[in-house]
């Protein structure tokens, strides 16, 4: 809603991302053996978002934001 509220041009490719994160998440629930392959799992992928999705793709967001 945000997103379309600023007129973001890139929400379908940012959506899309959010879709791939969520299919990967899965993917090691269902695949991991114990609950410290699945912590170890998780912990990579999460750091991983946070680092290059948060801190680059959300980030483009801030002049939008500032200016509406």
């Amino acid at each position: 809603a945000l997103m379309r509220q600023i007129a973001y041009t890139e929400i379908e490719g940012h959506k899309q991302k959010h879709q791939e994160i969520i299919k990967a998440l899965n993917q090691i629930l269902k695949s991991s053996q114990d609950y410290d392959e699945l912590t170890g799992r998780l912990s990579k992928v999460m750091v991983n978002w946070l680092l290059q999705h948060i801190l680059k793709e959300d980030f483009k967001l801030k002049p939008l934001l500032k200016s509406s």
